[in-house]
């Protein structure tokens, strides 16, 4: 049977160093098998997922090198699949609809799978009553279950019953998480599924939910939670930093690996070190590019600002060339509120403009709408400040609101570099500037394939680690 993996994170927010553990783990594993790599967003929750999250995302894990040669899977365009299998659970009987609360249930036991209370909600507007599907009896033939990292894991381990009953669709309308898994994990033929220990919960659910449809289950591989020192999860609820405004994709890649228990051998570190080499070179040239755009916008300004004032003096009667001589050219540079700077004000990850093809300088962030569709596009996001060792003096920008757009960091020693963002307007870079950027950022892309590459063929299991990971 070949292997076939997932990555599968939810676009409710930018990618953070817990998504990275179980997000690298997923493609370190399935490329020690040779397998088929599958991304997935999983964006059924829409409240909590805008859709403008999604292209975000898949640039970052492009940046990040975790790709698969497939479309990209977008859970929001497979909504018929799950409707299909869930409504083939109601009308046999298996699943039921339910009209219920949570502050209700918490009082007393649901009545709605009973016969008269079914017959009663189906000739309602069922339509806006949640579905459930009773798990109780089916969860006693699964105490336990074996977990390809973590070992024997039994219901006992997880210190709390669980719950009794499951949720498949939302009163809202919104199908829920635990089926969804399931049919794409099903019909994608995932063979192993890898992800953070706070999914352990879920897996005795979900178990249930393959033996109810008769499918085989694929088997699991969970790796433990990122936590602060206080024993928080680290998540996007508790407002984890973006990884990528801290550090450089393959820095990013090398400290995951060794948080999960990794040797970054000689051979490694020789091609990090390239890695650091190519993006201080990409750095470079887009400062330049951005200098020349920086000069030439304010440039025309100034002389549009002269032309200005020159014309208003004449109208009053003054001198025409002392008026134009005398009057001070306007506030552009690039310091906090500064007027205007035309040239620099939209932003986007530095080397996401040239890593994947979907991206356009003038347009921003594309996606795949579904399996095999060609990508849409979508308005760049902007991009906070980063933050690294040493910022270069003069190479800060900002906007006309005075926010930082972009710091440019490079290393006090050696070749370490923290994170590299570049602003470029429409057209604000010249045709040649770009293309030197673009062979550079081919350079970085094909890089981090090979590091990638390096670091799964020594891939250890036995090395990882077993427990939360506190950072």
């Amino acid at each position: 049977m070949t292997y076939c993996g997932r990555f599968a994170p939810s676009p409710s927010g930018r990618l953070h160093q817990g998504s990275l553990v179980a997000g690298y783990a997923a493609l370190l594993r399935c490329l020690n098998h040779q397998g088929r790599f599958i991304v997935r967003i999983e964006d059924l929750d829409f409240p909590r997922c805008p859709s403008t999250n999604t292209p975000v995302i898949l640039t970052e894990l492009a940046l990040l090198g975790i790709k698969s040669p497939l479309s990209p899977v977008i859970q929001s365009c497979q909504l018929d699949d799950y409707h299909e299998v869930m409504n083939s659970l109601t009308d046999n009987g298996t699943a039921y609809f339910c009209e219920c609360t949570r502050a209700l249930m918490k009082q007393r036991p649901c009545p709605c799978h009973e016969q008269l209370v079914q017959e009663k909600l189906r000739t309602a507007d069922a339509d806006h009553l949640a579905i459930r599907i009773e798990l109780k009896e089916c969860l006693k033939h699964y105490p336990s279950f074996k977990d390809n990292n973590l070992g024997m894991v039994s219901q006992c381990d997880l210190g709390h019953e669980l719950a009794s009953s499951l949720v498949l669709r939302r009163a809202d309308g919104i199908i829920a998480y635990n089926l969804a898994v399931v049919v794409d994990d099903h019909n994608e033929g995932i063979s192993e599924v890898v992800r953070g220990a706070d999914m352990l919960d879920a897996t005795f659910l979900q178990l249930c939910l393959y033996d109810i449809m008769g499918w085989t289950a694929p088997e699991f591989f969970h790796v433990p939670l990122i936590t602060d020192p206080q024993g928080n999860k680290l998540s996007k609820q508790n407002k984890a930093p973006a990884v990528l405004s801290t550090m450089a994709p393959h820095q990013a890649f090398i400290h995951t690996c060794r948080l999960l228990g990794q040797q970054c051998d000689e051979n490694c570190m020789n091609k990090a070190k390239y890695l650091d080499e190519t993006f201080i070179r990409a750095g470079l040239i887009t400062l330049e590019i951005i200098s020349r755009a920086a000069a030439a916008a304010n440039a025309a300004a100034a002389a549009s600002a002269a032309s200005a004032e020159a014309a208003r003096c004449s109208d009053q009667g003054h001198s025409r060339s002392r008026h134009a001589r005398n009057a001070a050219a306007p506030d552009l540079s690039c310091q906090p509120g500064s007027t205007r700077h035309t040239a620099l004000t939209s932003t986007v990850l530095g080397l996401g403009l040239l890593l994947t093809p979907q991206l356009s300088p003038a347009r921003g962030f594309g996606h795949g709408q579904s399996h095999g569709q060609a990508p849409a596009t979508s308005a760049a996001p902007t991009t906070a400040a980063c933050h690294g060792q040493r910022a270069v003096p003069g190479l800060d920008y900002y906007s006309d609101k005075g926010e930082v757009l972009t710091e440019f960091m490079l290393p006090d020693s050696g070749i370490d570099v923290s994170m590299l963002v570049h602003a470029l307007s429409d057209g604000g870079a010249d045709g040649a500037g770009m293309a030197a950027v673009a062979e550079v950022a081919r350079e970085y892309a094909h890089g981090m394939d090979d590091l990638i590459f390096h670091m799964a063929c020594a891939f250890n299991v036995a090395a990882m680690p077993h427990s939360a990971i506190v950072i």
